[in-house]
């Protein structure tokens, strides 16, 4: 809706224009200027309080540097040397102990038979039913003598048998083989007018043994 003011001019409000004077411009300028000198004092103290904890937080790493890098150092150390560790350790559990092994074999013998030879050897295996499926398979090899007291023929075989039931029946010297077989023929001889008998026992290792 348009307004249309009808009463004279002498009666009509007159509106005065307020006028600051220049000291106040004055006065809110400098306010201003101060507030905004005071934010960017602020401003400059926070940021150079944060530049020295950076500094700060950046000569400590540099001096926990090599100390971090001692204990990199020692940790890959370590490392490499449990896997040696573990290396030795399955040697030395596929390793005989052969001092132990003819000890025992020592204490196997029964009277009357005599050890003439100890070796281990290779020898080819079938591994089916055709010639040449075969591999190759390690034996510690015994060679020996039982000389009987007149039992006749069956006393010196008695003696090889028994050699070779001990051996089998012994689970610690046996701990490393698969089988215990009498290996090639036997001959017989005369030692001081006794009956003799030559034998071979083969004592075929486990794989990897």
């Amino acid at each position: 809706m348009i307004e249309v003011n009808l009463l004279p001019l002498s009666l009509r409000e007159k509106r005065r224009r307020i006028e600051l004077p220049p000291v106040t411009f004055i006065i809110v300028g400098g306010g201003i200027l101060a507030l905004l000198l005071l934010s960017s004092a602020v401003l400059a103290g926070s940021t150079h309080l944060r530049r020295s904890r950076l500094q700060k937080v950046e000569e400590e790493f540099e001096s926990l540097k090599p100390e971090s890098e001692k204990i990199a150092y020692l940790k890959d150390k370590k490392q490499k040397l449990g896997k040696k560790m573990a290396v030795i350790e399955q040697l030395v559990d596929k390793q005989i102990l052969w001092a132990r092994k003819l000890n025992e074999l020592s204490n196997l013998i029964p009277s009357r038979v005599w050890l003439t030879s100890l070796f281990i050897e290779e020898r080819s295996l079938k591994t089916g039913s055709s010639e040449n499926e075969t591999k190759r398979g390690k034996f510690l090899v015994i060679k020996g003598v039982a000389i009987s007291r007149g039992e006749g023929e069956t006393g010196e075989l008695k003696l090889v048998g028994d050699f070779m039931e001990r051996i089998r029946s012994d689970s610690s010297f046996c701990a490393d083989f698969l089988s215990v077989e009498q290996w090639g023929s036997i001959s017989r001889g005369k030692i001081g007018g006794l009956e003799t008998m030559y034998f071979e026992l083969s004592c075929q290792f486990e794989e990897g043994r």
